[in-house]
This record gives C-alpha cells, structure tokens and sequence, in this order.
C-alpha cells in the first residue's frame, strides 16, 4: 500500500492567490527599477537590466563580467536601494525645475551615486558649492517626507510610535 505524501512544493488553491501577489509584487518592483535606470551610467544599467530584465543569475554574471558572485550581488543591491529610496524619486521628479548647477550636482550625488569630492571632481566645482548645494537638495526632500501623506496607524504601527515616546 503506496501513499503518497503531499510535497511542500504542491500549490493548494488557497496558496494560489498569495503566490500570485508575490509575483506581481516582483513584477511591478522590477519596472520600476527598469524605468529608474535612465540617469545611470551604461555599465550600472546594463547590470541591472541583465537581472531584472533578462533574469541573469548573479553566478552567469560574475563569469561574463569576471567578477566575484559577492561583488555584483552588492553591487546590485546597492543599485537597487538607491533606485527605490525617496532621494532617488524625489530628484528625478524635480530634477528639471532646478538651476543648472543645482540639477549637475543632484545628478552626480543622488542619481550617479558619486561622493561629494568625487562630484566636485567631475563637474569642476569646489567642495564647498557641492556641499551646499547638496544641502538645498536635502532641505527640500526632507520637506518633501514631511508633507508626504503617512500610511494609516495600524495598532502594531501604534503601539511602536508610542513605545517611541511619541505619547
């Protein structure tokens, strides 16, 4: 008499649905990286529309790139951080309203990713007009956060904002 066990991998119907946000989830996570890329430059590009896009395993990549597996898998996540967080967005949304110097700098330190002394560097500027340029940029995205609507308190939510000595 055979009985078989159930596998851990078998789908049930209820799981079905959950799978199928996860992967649109992954779905969505991947354009918006894709669609963010355009200010990187061509070798950070390439890299992460061979991930995202392609779905290249980050082992096939260290060999085309002869690269350790470690560095592209910290590259990528670095890359990925950086294309999601509110700085990243919040440049890319207002970049063309700024001055010209202003948006140079935006460029090089939010989008490129580069130092400040790197930044200076590059675009000929002392570190000082970096700095301080780079400062207005963060006034404005910290006013931007601020103004941001916040997500709805649930009580898990709530009960750490008090434990934060919110009350």
């Amino acid at each position: 008499m055979s009985t078989s066990k159930p596998s851990i991998y078998q789908t049930t119907d209820a799981t079905q649905p959950q799978l199928q946000r996860r992967k649109d989830r992954a779905r969505d996570l991947a354009q918006t990286l894709l669609a963010r890329t355009e200010p990187l430059n061509s070798a950070d590009r390439a890299l992460l529309e061979a991930v995202y896009d392609r779905g290249e395993t980050f082992v096939t990549l260290s060999h085309l790139l002869q690269r350790d597996r470690k560095w592209i898998s910290r590259r990528v996540r670095l890359l990925t951080a950086r294309l999601l967080s509110h700085e990243y967005a919040f440049v890319l949304r207002n970049l063309e309203r700024w001055p010209v110097t202003m948006r140079s700098v935006a460029r090089e330190v939010y989008l490129l990713g580069r130092g400040l002394r790197s930044a200076s560097v590059s675009l000929k500027l002392t570190y000082h007009t970096i700095r301080r340029h780079r400062d207005a940029i963060q006034t404005l995205i910290q006013a931007d956060r601020a103004n941001a609507p916040q997500p709805p308190r649930t009580s898990a939510n709530a009960q750490q904002h008090h434990r934060q000595g919110a009350a």
